[in-house]
């Protein structure tokens, strides 16, 4: 699996022969959670890892202009493949599938 990531959206490589033909979105944050517009808020970090089971995203976004911290839409997310079907987010209670 090979993935990308650009201002807090996850992309995965389409492979044919072993060489990248395109890339799809997996997984995109959703800004419009937070209390500031979602065209006023951007990614400010954003990482990618597997740790043996899952491929793990941390996404942070912060309003233009506002103190340090994530906005709403940032978090952790995880999924089995990567594929777009299937990520879950951390919740105050555990992993919640997100609908697609």
């Amino acid at each position: 699996m090979i993935f990308g990531l650009n201002d807090c959206i996850v992309y995965k490589a389409q492979t044919a022969h072993d060489d990248i033909v395109g890339w799809s979105v997996v997984l995109a944050s959703d800004w419009g959670q937070s209390s500031y517009p979602k065209w006023a808020t951007v990614c400010t970090s954003e990482h990618i890892r597997y740790n043996g089971k899952y491929v793990v995203v941390d996404f942070c976004a912060q309003a233009i202009g506002a103190g340090g911290g994530c906005a709403g839409g940032g978090g952790t997310y995880r999924s089995h493949t990567g594929d777009a079907e299937g990520w879950q987010i951390r919740a105050d209670k555990g992993w919640i599938t997100l609908p697609r």
